[in-house]
């Protein structure tokens, strides 16, 4: 008599290892796709930390060559304890330029006791009287102040006759403005 369940007993262990060796095909290619996502996932946040890096060098470079610039930045400023010595450099100006010079209106913001680092504005209104040169000198040295200077709203008259044997007397008036910042006690600008 012949056998006839051997073939079945091949068939089956056939179906049995086509469906393990599926398995660990699929089992091996969800492994490898999840790999290469780590992998993927690593090697860009290696990129964006070189790149982080460069910018943070970067940076630093541009902070060490400016830093010569970023202590002066205190001196464009005026004092708040300053504040007169800053009044009586405009007043000075008419000295300076021969022409006849008056702070007709200050105004300071008020920092006494205000936390190192808060900035203020000064303005003032000034009108000077002289030759042609010396009103134009007035504008020019105002504008030349070691501080941050702004210069608004600028009027230039003449009172002469228009005779070229006389001198005219000229008038200039113009807004004055300047940064205010309180500094540590320590510090003398």
């Amino acid at each position: 008599m012949k056998k006839t369940h051997s073939h079945s007993f091949f068939l089956i262990l056939a179906i049995l290892v086509m469906l393990v060796v599926a398995s660990i095909y699929g089992y091996m290619y969800h492994a490898v796709g999840l790999s290469t996502d780590r992998a993927i996932k690593a090697a860009s946040m290696v990129s964006s930390e070189k790149n982080n890096r460069y910018h943070e060098l970067a940076i630093t470079e541009l902070y060490g060559s400016t830093s010569a610039d970023w202590a002066k930045l205190p001196e464009l400023f005026v004092p708040s304890n300053r504040v007169v010595t800053f009044i009586e450099a405009i007043e000075s100006l008419g000295k300076q330029t021969g022409s006849d010079v008056s702070l007709t209106s200050i105004d300071a913001d008020s920092l006494e006791g205000a936390a190192v680092g808060t900035q203020g504005v000064i303005r003032g209104h000034v009108d000077a009287h002289g030759s042609w040169s010396s009103v134009m000198r007035t504008l020019m040295y105002a504008e030349a102040l070691p501080y941050l200077i702004s210069i608004d709203h600028v009027n230039v008259n003449t009172s002469g006759s228009g005779d070229a044997q006389k001198q005219d007397r000229w008038s200039i008036s113009f807004d004055i403005q300047a940064k205010e910042l309180v500094l540590p006690a320590a510090s003398s600008i």
